[in-house]
C-alpha cells in the first residue's frame, strides 16, 4: 500500500504543477494580448470570462 500512496502523491504533484503552469500561461497571454479594455471592452470581457472558466475547471 505504501508504494501505491507514493505514486498517487507524485501524480497529484505533477497534476497540480501542470494546472499551475497552464493557469500562469493563460494569465501571461491575457496580459500581453493586443486587446484592451478601452478599444474592445466586449472582447476583453469575453476573454477574461473564458480564461476564468478554464482556470476554475482545471483547479476543481
Amino acid at each position: 500500500m505504501k508504494n501505491h500512496e507514493y505514486y498517487q502523491n507524485q501524480y497529484r504533484i505533477i497534476l497540480k504543477s501542470f494546472m499551475g503552469m497552464i493557469s500562469f500561461l493563460l494569465l501571461v497571454g491575457i496580459s500581453v494580448s493586443p486587446i484592451n479594455w478601452k478599444n474592445d471592452p466586449f472582447d476583453m470581457s469575453l476573454q477574461v470570462v473564458l480564461i476564468t472558466g478554464i482556470i476554475l475547471s482545471l483547479d476543481f
